[in-house]
């Protein structure tokens, strides 16, 4: 299950259950819950949390959006474990999401174009590429040291590393779509 359907499908278990729960009680907590516990005429609390993602849309440029959510849970109802409960929910949607960031010398693929499109790394480096899209690419040396297609993001296979030994300028491209620039280059340097 994606982290999006899981986020979603807790969201929906955490109103349902607060339904059901107001419903059956009406409200009130039975006595036995409700001894030695706090209670809230009313208690709002407001969590704001940021994240960005990059992507593009039916081959164009990636593009960056920054997502901002912000929870507000407003109580009225006497409840004893409220603080804690406001406190967890809103981070929750966010730490537990898998946000995996850009390594330094790796190369993503975002519709037709290398990000970064030229990268400079020390000898004896491995470069990764990683398709970010929605179609199938390769990374196609011009000197043929290597030539390897990269699937479709999520696939098994939709990535491919190489190790640069040698001090030099390596440029590659993507065959299928090198007419529409999808070139790049690799810039090793000594260590």
């Amino acid at each position: 299950m994606s982290d999006r359907k899981r986020l979603i499908f807790t969201f929906i278990a955490v109103v349902l259950v607060g339904m059901a729960t107001g419903f059956f009680l009406h409200g009130n907590l039975p006595p036995a819950q409700a001894t030695g516990l706090q209670l809230f005429d009313k208690m709002v609390v407001t969590s704001t949390n940021k994240s960005t993602v990059v992507h593009g849309h039916d081959g164009l440029v990636a593009h960056p959006h920054v997502i901002t959510a912000t929870t507000t849970v407003t109580e009225t109802t006497p409840h004893g474990d409220f603080p804690d409960f406001a406190e967890k929910l809103a981070p929750w949607a966010f730490t537990n999401a898998t946000i995996v960031k850009q390594g330094t010398y790796d190369i993503w693929i975002y519709g037709r174009e290398f990000t970064p499109n030229t990268l400079t790394v020390p000898a004896g480096t491995k470069v990764t590429w990683v398709n970010k899209s929605s179609e199938q690419h390769t990374v196609t040396s011009n000197i043929s040291i290597f030539n390897n297609i990269v699937y479709i993001y999520g696939s098994i296979t939709d990535s491919f590393s190489y190790t640069f030994t040698e001090p030099g300028t390596y440029n590659y491209y993507c065959q299928p779509h090198i007419g529409s620039g999808m070139i790049g280059k690799v810039i090793v340097t000594t260590r």
